[in-house]
C-alpha cells in the first residue's frame, strides 16, 4: 500500500511538472517574441525559452532563439537518437581533390629503371585521380612480380601497345602478380578505390629466366649429337617461352630413349618436316618415350602445359641393334 501511493505521488508530480513544462512552452511561443525584447527581464524569458524548446524570435530578424538546436534531441519517449552517419570520406573533399598529369596515361606514364623491388614507389589515389601507369623495359625473359597495398584496387600488367596481359583485384594482402615475360617494354597499371583517399605503395620486381628464346622454331631448334651416353639438356617453358625445339639425325636405325623431368610441360616426337610421329601426354614428375627410329632427322618439341611454367630437364639417349652396332 505504501509503495502504491508513493508510485502515485510520483506519477503524480511528473504529469504536473510536464503540464506545467508544455503549458510554458505554449504561452512563451505565443509571447516570447515580445518577451525577450524586455530591457532587463527579456534574457529572463530568453532562457526560459531555451529551457523549454520555444520558438521566441525576434520579429525584427535580430535575436533568433529557435536557430539553437537542441544538444541531446530526443523523440517523445525520451530516447536520444544515434548521430548521423559521417559522411564518404570523398564527399567532404571532393571539390577541393585534384588530379596531377604525371603517370595517367601511357604517353605520361613514369619510367622504372630499377626493377629489384628493394625501393617501393609510393603513389596517390582520389576519386578525381583514379590511375597510374609505370613504364619498365625487359632485356630478356623474366618473372614479373607486381605488389600493390593501400589504396591500390586493382594492378595490370599491359604490353607495350596498351594491351592488357593480366590482371588482379586487391586480396586480404592487398594486389599481387607474378608472370613471367618476353623481353619488350611493358607497363604497370594501379586503379585506385572509388571513394577512397589516400597513398599505395608499388613494388616492381624482375628477375631474369635461363632460357633460350633462340630455340623456338624448327630452324632455330638446338642441334643435339644423341647416340651413346645419355645427355641432359635444363631448359625453361612458360608465358615468356612457350616451346622448345631439339634437332638429332640418326645415322642408323636406333632406339630413342626420352625421358622428360618436370611438371610443366609435354614431350612430342616430329620427323624431319615436323609432323607429329609421337606425343607424350603426362606432364608428372616424369614422362618417357621410347621408339625405335629408323635412319634419318628427327626434331623433339618442348611445350608448356597452358596453367604451368618453370623449368625442365630433358634425357635422350639412341642406341643402335646390335646387329647394326657389328656391322
Amino acid at each position: 500500500m505504501v509503495k502504491k501511493r508513493i508510485d502515485e505521488q510520483l506519477w503524480f508530480r511528473a504529469g504536473t511538472g510536464l503540464t506545467a513544462t508544455v503549458g510554458l512552452g505554449l504561452l512563451l511561443n505565443w509571447a516570447g517574441p515580445s518577451l525577450v525584447k524586455l530591457p532587463v527581464a527579456g534574457q529572463v524569458f530568453l532562457q526560459l525559452c531555451r529551457v523549454v524548446n520555444a520558438t521566441c524570435e525576434d520579429a525584427d530578424g535580430g535575436l533568433q532563439a529557435s536557430s539553437r538546436p537542441d544538444p541531446k534531441p530526443t523523440d517523445r519517449l525520451g530516447i536520444v537518437p544515434p548521430p548521423p552517419p559521417p559522411p564518404e570520406e570523398h564527399e567532404a573533399d571532393l571539390a577541393a581533390l585534384q588530379s596531377d598529369s604525371q603517370g595517367n596515361s601511357l604517353a605520361t606514364a613514369i619510367a622504372i629503371d630499377n626493377l629489384d623491388g628493394k625501393q617501393p614507389l609510393r603513389g596517390e589515389t582520389n576519386p578525381i585521380d583514379r590511375q597510374d601507369f609505370y613504364r619498365f623495359t625487359l632485356n630478356g625473359p623474366s618473372t614479373v612480380q607486381v605488389l600493390a597495398d593501400g589504396t591500390a584496387a586493382a594492378a595490370a600488367i599491359l604490353d607495350a601497345s596498351g594491351k592488357e596481359i593480366l590482371t588482379a583485384e586487391r586480396g586480404p594482402a592487398g594486389v599481387a602478380i607474378d608472370r613471367s615475360l618476353k623481353a619488350g617494354t611493358y607497363y604497370a597499371w594501379v586503379r585506385g578505390s572509388r571513394r577512397r583517399v589516400g597513398t599505395y605503395n608499388l613494388m616492381l620486381t624482375a628477375s631474369a629466366i635461363d632460357s633460350r628464346p633462340s630455340d623456338d622454331t624448327l630452324s632455330t631448334a638446338t642441334h643435339v649429337s644423341i647416340l651413346g651416353e645419355a645427355q641432359n639438356f635444363k631448359d625453361w617453358v612458360g608465358s615468356a617461352d612457350e616451346e622448345d625445339f631439339f634437332r638429332f639425325e640418326l645415322a642408323s636405325e636406333s632406339r630413342l630413349n626420352l625421358m622428360l623431368e618436370g611438371r610443366v610441360a609435354h614431350a612430342s616426337l616430329l620427323d624431319r618436316n615436323g609432323e607429329r610421329l609421337e606425343r607424350s601426354d603426362r606432364t608428372d614428375f616424369s614422362d618417357t618415350l621410347g621408339r625405335t627410329l629408323e635412319a634419318g632427322v628427327y626434331y623433339l618439341h618442348i611445350e608448356r602445359d597452358p596453367r604451368k611454367e618453370g623449368a625442365y630437364t630433358l634425357n635422350l639417349s639412341a642406341t643402335q641393334d646390335e646387329a647394326d652396332a657389328e656391322s
